[in-house]
């Protein structure tokens, strides 16, 4: 029993220097995470990717901004790996483009079906594969890049014309005016007893928003999960585009898959920003949220519609390359 009113002593008494108790602090922690931890400006550093600096070793994330808007740095991933690996896919990718070749050639004569034209049409798919598979990197990170300024282009826009503008202040002070009603000139006895009534309060708001905060926690988790798994797979792709491309050589646009390795090469740079706009639609969104909650003064009610909007964000973001597979026609 000692031990229990000495916890909630404790809980109950304002900091001296802020005037705060520690769980209005925590309530206001958790409110910046909840709505303001997962930024759209976040998004975009991990989406905004030079992918040219990778043939050079090396490529850096932009920094990160936090919630409090301070930028942490940006990181650089060491990539030397990855043009030796290229190198290697290079040559195998050459290797196999002859063999289509000759294949080709050969089940021509065999049938005796090889005409002049289609000699230098085979010359000619040739010549083009060579050259393909020798820019291969440089093709699938020029794309890349592109979908980058897409990136960088969208975020611009956004920020520009005011998106997201939650009433965080307005959520907070109704909060804070519901778990601190102390008379600060009554007596030491009155604001104790009246400290730890608004406990009571302050506990049922940290009740309400733990399962939201920790829902929103892991929704955060998985977009990044989607931002770095684009990231990887695009490095991925430049590193065996090489094999991708190697059956032009057949000379057939029916049959090659260089056409379709483009495409989702295309599609997996534009997902970037499919993947910023569901962000910035769910961010609009969050701020309407924001505006009817301080409107109608239901608090509970938001965490779970912000919540809702962030799982929606994540399996939106999580569809993004097959959106843009749709638009380009290779669903």
């Amino acid at each position: 029993m000692t031990a229990f009113l000495v916890v909630s002593l404790a809980f109950a008494i304002p900091d001296p220097f802020t005037e705060k108790h520690i769980m209005s602090g925590l309530i206001s922690d958790w409110i910046d995470d909840m709505f303001k931890g997962q930024t759209v400006g976040d998004i975009k550093n991990l989406l905004y990717i030079d992918f040219e600096t990778i043939k050079n070793g090396s490529v850096t994330i932009a920094a990160n901004v936090g919630k409090t808007g301070n930028s942490s740095g940006g990181m650089t991933i060491n990539m030397a790996v990855i043009p030796k690996l290229y190198k290697i896919f290079q040559n195998l990718g050459i290797m196999v483009m002859i063999m289509y070749f000759g294949a080709g050639l050969l089940e021509e004569l065999s049938f005796n079906q090889m005409y002049i034209e289609k000699m230098i049409k085979k010359f000619v798919f040739l010549v083009i594969g060579v050259v393909l598979i020798s820019q291969a990197m440089e093709l699938v990170y020029g794309i890349a890049n592109i979908g980058s300024a897409v990136v960088l282009k969208a975020y611009n826009v956004a920020t520009s014309t005011g998106y997201n503008t939650p009433a965080l202040d307005d959520v907070k002070a109704e909060i804070w005016s519901d778990i601190y009603t102390v008379n600060p000139d009554a007596s030491a006895i009155k604001r104790l007893l009246q400290n730890m009534a608004d406990l009571g309060v302050q506990v049922g708001y940290v009740t309400q928003m733990f399962i939201p905060w920790v829902i929103n926690k892991l929704c955060w988790v998985l977009l990044q999960v989607v931002c770095w798994s684009r990231f990887i797979e695009l490095t991925l792709m430049a590193v065996v585009s090489p094999i991708a491309l190697s059956d032009i050589a057949k000379g057939d646009a029916n049959t090659s898959n260089t056409a379709r390795a483009i495409k989702n090469v295309i599609a997996l740079s534009m997902s970037g920003s499919i993947i910023l706009l569901a962000v910035i639609i769910g961010s609009s969104i969050q701020a309407s949220l924001f505006a009817d909650a301080v409107t109608a003064n239901n608090f509970g009610s938001l965490c779970w519609e912000q919540v809702i909007v962030g799982i929606v964000q994540v399996g939106v973001c999580f569809r993004a390359n097959d959106i843009t597979k749709t638009a380009l026609g290779i669903a």
